[in-house]
This record gives structure tokens, sequence and C-alpha cells, in this order.
């Protein structure tokens, strides 16, 4: 089980200045040993949000199209 995190003010004021543009990644990088899910935590806690825009960029950078290789459509011609 990991240790307690003791949240001070000082570490709430980087949530709220933070979080809303970047989520828990954009938390990460100034609060050392803190994992983005007891960030995300914190977060709802206090009741911070991200912003409409700031998720859609979540999703984005998370959902990523690759063409699929050329054979594969000559593979799949040839079986039909």
């Amino acid at each position: 089980m990991s240790s307690p995190i003791f949240w001070t003010p000082d570490k709430d004021r980087f949530i709220y200045q933070h979080y809303p543009d970047g989520g828990a990644s954009a938390v990460v990088p100034y609060l050392d040993g803190v994992s983005p899910g007891r960030i995300k935590n914190r977060a709802g806690v206090l009741g911070v949000k991200m912003t409409e825009k700031a998720k859609r960029a979540a999703h984005s950078a998370s959902v990523r199209r690759v063409e699929p290789p050329s054979e594969l459509s000559k593979l799949l011609a040839a079986r039909w």
C-alpha cells in the first residue's frame, strides 16, 4: 500500500491553477511523488474540473489513428 499524502494548501493551489487546463499530467511536475490518480481524486474532492478544450485535447492524444497496412486490403480482397 502506498504512503498517505498530506494535502496542504500549497499542493491544492497547484491543482487549482494547473488541473483545469491540462488535467493530472499538468500537475504532476509540480507535485513530486504524487500519482496522476491521486491528483484526479483530490481534484474531485476540491471540485476542480478540466475545461472542455483540455478534455478534447486529452482524448485526441489518447486515441491515435493508424492507417492499416496496404497488404491488409489486398488480403481481404483476395479472401472475399
